[in-house]
């Protein structure tokens, strides 16, 4: 049986409901597919060290790393992750995926 894995992203969101809307409700549609499941999501992380400028935290569980790395390259997810990249963020998402993926 794999282990589970996590997915901590933190970026800057133009406009959270234009955000909400367009990206994040389609998003868990796909999310499902790929056995991932949304723990949390906030405009209210706190960071306790260092600088940051992002105002939107989510952190997803899926049930393998083969999922994880699966969902982030699908077909299914390429058009949201160039919406939010091209419209709906500004600056760097960082992602936290297991070391055995495969990018």
């Amino acid at each position: 049986m794999a282990n589970k894995v996590y997915s901590f992203g933190r970026m800057k969101v133009k406009d959270f409901n234009d955000y909400k809307k367009r990206y994040g409700l389609p998003f868990l549609d796909v999310l499902g597919k790929y056995n991932g499941k949304l723990l949390a999501a906030t405009e209210n992380g706190v960071t306790v060290e260092g600088v940051e400028d992002g105002n939107w935290t989510v952190l997803i569980e899926f049930a393998s790393g083969k999922d994880a790395f699966d969902f982030y390259a699908s077909e299914e997810y390429a058009p949201l992750k160039k919406l939010r990249l091209e419209e709906l963020t500004d600056g760097a998402l960082a992602v936290s995926f297991p070391a055995e993926l495969p990018f």
